[in-house]
């Protein structure tokens, strides 16, 4: 799987958006994703689970501080390759 996307924080909304798209368009998948949201320079994160269902996905997940980074799939459970960073 290869998907592309970023992330944003808005802190107006305290929520943390995210947008995913599939580089492979002719291939979808259906499928949970967790998501590493790390915070206050812990090196733990905490942990968010989304459903990745179609071509594009967007996301808001609250938080109540901007995140030091948003890691896809930290865990490595999925086969899949990335371009995801803040915007």
């Amino acid at each position: 799987m290869r998907l592309g996307g970023g992330w944003s924080y808005r802190a107006d909304t305290r929520t943390l958006a995210i947008r995913l798209t599939h580089r492979a368009s002719a291939r979808t998948f259906a499928m949970p994703l967790q998501v590493g949201i790390y915070t206050g320079g812990s090196a733990t994160p905490t942990m968010t689970t989304v459903q990745l269902a179609g071509a594009s996905h967007e996301f808001e997940i609250s938080a109540d501080q901007k995140p030091d980074r948003v890691v896809l799939d930290p865990n490595h459970f999925v086969l899949m390759e990335s371009d995801f960073m803040e915007r």
